[in-house]
């Protein structure tokens, strides 16, 4: 990992987790243990988490030592093991088209985005009985996160938008990939492997 490089390292860390979310019927649930990274390691893994929505757990181990930190076995003592939530930044297929269709097609009007959602994706809309619903349901959150924002002539593309699309992206190559993580390993130098003996 650079330390200092959160787009390295986020496609690492979001590599890994298509890796291992893909794995058998179900994939893996993925926890991620935050203890010890710096600030760019850190965000890179809550990030992998949210737009992923492949991890079920982000904690950290809050110990007297370092000593301590290596070990997570006593979890059972008060404030030793903190859980932190995930914030699920994962969009719903019918919101990933609004942004796709805004980027292609440039500032719409609610008519006529909510015309091209029916005409051109009318297997997302069904749940769309009106304007107002789409306007509600989900311009009005994607508007409060920043993801668009309404101009005088329509709707465009956010600047939240613009600052999550490269991970994004990084997370559709990752998912395109389809590796195991054993495949993952034998792939990337920057991958160790380790298998532990249980007796």
């Amino acid at each position: 990992m650079d330390r200092r490089d959160i787009r390295t390292t986020y496609e690492r860390i979001i590599r890994v987790v298509a890796a291992l979310a893909g794995v058998g019927g179900q994939g893996k649930e993925i926890w991620v243990n935050l203890t010890g990274g710096n600030n760019v390691i850190n965000f890179a893994l809550e990030l992998a988490g949210a737009l992923s929505g492949e991890v079920a757990r982000l904690y950290y181990v809050q110990a007297e030592s370092q000593d301590a930190e290596k070990c997570v076995r006593f979890t059972a003592e008060n404030g030793y093991w903190v859980e932190l939530p995930v914030m699920p930044l994962a969009l719903s297929p019918l919101s990933r088209i609004v942004i796709d269709v805004l980027t292609e097609r440039g500032v719409l009007t609610l008519e006529n985005l909510y015309s091209i959602l029916w005409n051109e994706y009318w297997y997302l809309s069904q749940g769309l009985t009106s304007k107002d619903v789409l306007r509600e349901e989900y311009m009005e959150p994607m508007w409060k996160q920043g993801l668009i924002k309404e101009e005088p002539n329509g709707y465009v593309v956010g600047s939240q938008w613009e600052l999550i699309r490269p991970y994004h992206e990084k997370l559709l190559r990752a998912r395109e990939e389809s590796l195991t993580i054993e495949q993952l390993a034998r792939k990337e130098p920057w991958i160790e492997m380790e298998t532990l003996s249980l007796r």
